[in-house]
């Protein structure tokens, strides 16, 4: 039985609360266990190549899989041709495991992937929980692995990635805190604000302490005073010490990495105490239209980040589609509104057949580990680099800046691009406007 609309939404935004932007995972390590080459490899012979997908379907980051069986059902027809390599076609067949939101169950399901399945190629995400076990387990075993949905810093760093080695049979792309404080201060630089102000809500918890440390020195260096009450302790009832701080330091801008429950119940004590700056970005709690559309209309114009839109230029190395037939065709099946992760999803997909096609043997995991390390490729989120990214084994993707804006059609509010400094061949799709109520031009 499929759940309610209710139902799905809470589930939603517990999950958009428990997705960290960086989180700490190094205890991982001991965890999942091993070390990159510990495992077996070579090659599994035959000639159907076994993929594992493993991903949280249920527990609080289900909500960041709920596009999956429709962009599964796309994948399974274009893989059910097969793909010819070396004079030889190969099927392709797909599993799919429950990392249940959970790391312990998410090294669980890799290691049945590994062992009873017998897979040639992993393919996970969804935060540094699942990702980063399923990823340690692959290289532990000699597996490859292909990760995305997770800040490339987190995968790389918390798994303790050598900056000059990086690992043997693992690769991520996503984009990070590297590229939010590329994108995003730059924009605040260029707001029409009285007082060049910006008040930080950042709570006592890993995001709170990284963004801080990212921000700070960014906000900084575009002149820009930080306004600073410190650090908050998640869930909390009662903002007013903040607010009072913010109003009291004339702050134009607020950002901050809040929880989407905590940050609802910030913002409407704001308007009741009279607290409207003009400008509010926030990193985390508005990701996806089910948390701006619970704010109702406190949730108009407020900015975020966003790593994909059905605005980008990209088409689909598997079929052709391009991001904003992906979103459609979704928004047709389901009757829901498009999400960000869902064209992460599909390039993974893409960059597994991608993979495949350039080994010389994509039977032999070595082959197939060395030719995802190298990868160069198109997906629909952009194109891709693995031998060349920021760190090793990591394809860098751009973050953008965009905003909640009225809808025009069927659905409340419209993600709309209002830079692209880190791709410029991405089209802006609407001017920043201020905040409802602030008073601002």
């Amino acid at each position: 039985m499929r759940n309610s609309p209710s139902v799905r939404r809470r589930d939603f935004l517990r999950g958009v609360a428990a997705a960290g932007a960086v989180a700490s995972t190094s205890s991982l390590l001991a965890a999942c266990g091993g070390l990159a080459g510990s495992g077996q490899s070579g090659s599994t012979g035959g000639t159907t190549i076994r993929i594992a997908h493993i991903v949280p379907q249920t527990g609080p980051l289900a909500g960041f899989t709920e596009p999956d069986a429709y962009l599964l059902d796309l994948v399974r027809a274009v893989y059910a041709k097969g793909v010819q390599v070396g004079g030889t076609t190969y099927q392709l067949e797909i599993i799919t495991k429950d990392a249940a939101s959970d790391s312990n169950r998410a090294a669980e399901a890799a290691r049945e992937a590994i062992l009873q399945d017998q897979v040639d190629l992993i393919l996970t995400g969804v935060t540094p929980t699942v990702a980063n076990p399923v990823s340690d387990q692959a290289e532990a075993a000699g597996v490859p692995c292909i990760a995305s949905l997770v800040p490339w810093e987190s995968w790389f760093t918390g798994r303790g990635g050598d900056p000059a080695t990086g690992f043997r049979y693992t690769v991520c792309f996503f984009t990070g805190a590297s590229g939010e404080i590329r994108a995003v201060p730059p924009v605040w630089a260029r707001l029409p604000v009285s007082e060049q102000t910006i008040g930080a809500l950042w709570p006592n918890n890993v995001d709170g302490d990284t963004f801080r440390a990212a921000f700070t020195p960014a906000i900084e260096g575009i002149g820009f005073r930080l306004v600073d009450p410190g650090p908050y302790a998640e869930p909390a009832s009662d903002y007013s010490a903040q607010i009072g701080r913010f109003r009291s330091d004339g702050v134009q801008i607020l950002t901050g990495v809040p929880a989407p429950p905590d940050f609802a119940t910030f913002w409407r004590q704001c308007r009741q105490n009279g607290f409207v700056p003009p400008y509010a970005y926030v990193h985390k709690a508005i990701l996806f239209p089910a948390a701006v559309e619970a704010l109702g209309d406190l949730g108009e114009n407020l900015m975020t980040s966003a790593w994909w839109t059905p605005d980008l230029p990209y088409t689909s190395s598997l079929d052709g589609m391009t991001a904003k037939a992906l979103a459609e065709g979704y928004q047709q099946r389901s009757g829901r509104q498009w999400m960000q992760p869902m064209g992460f999803t599909y390039a993974l997909f893409e960059v597994a057949l991608a993979g495949i096609r350039a080994a010389a043997d994509p039977k032999d995991r070595e082959a197939l580990a060395g030719a995802l390390r190298t990868l160069q490729t198109e997906t629909i989120v952009g194109p891709l680099d693995f031998g060349g990214g920021p760190a090793p084994n990591v394809a860098f993707t751009p973050v953008f800046p965009t905003q909640w804006q009225r809808g025009s059609g069927q659905y409340p509010y419209e993600l709309v691009i209002v830079d692209n400094a880190l791709a410029p061949d991405v089209a802006i799709t609407g001017d920043v406007k201020p905040l409802p109520g602030s008073g601002a031009a």
